[in-house]
C-alpha cells in the first residue's frame, strides 16, 4: 500500500486527508468517496481546490476550485 494525500482548499483554508492505497487509480476512487462523504459537512470539499498528492508531494490529480476556468 502506498500513502497519499487528499487536499481541500478555499483561499488559506486547507484541510488534509490520508489515503492509503495499491496504486493512483486506487487512490482517486478512494478520493471521490471522502469528497462525496464531506462535501455537504465542509465547503471546501463542494468548491474548493482538491488535490491529491503521492508521498513525494508530487500532485497526480487535481479538481480545480468551482468558478475557476476549467479549460486551461
Amino acid at each position: 500500500m502506498k500513502d497519499f494525500i487528499l487536499q481541500a482548499s478555499i483561499g488559506q483554508s486547507t484541510t488534509t486527508l490520508p489515503i492509503k492505497a495499491r496504486d493512483i487509480f486506487s487512490a482517486k476512487v478512494l478520493a471521490v468517496q471522502k469528497i462525496n462523504s464531506n462535501a455537504s459537512s465542509d465547503k471546501r470539499w463542494a468548491e474548493g481546490l482538491v488535490v491529491l498528492k503521492d508521498f513525494d508531494k508530487k500532485v497526480v490529480w487535481k479538481i480545480k476550485e468551482e468558478g475557476e476556468d476549467k479549460n486551461v
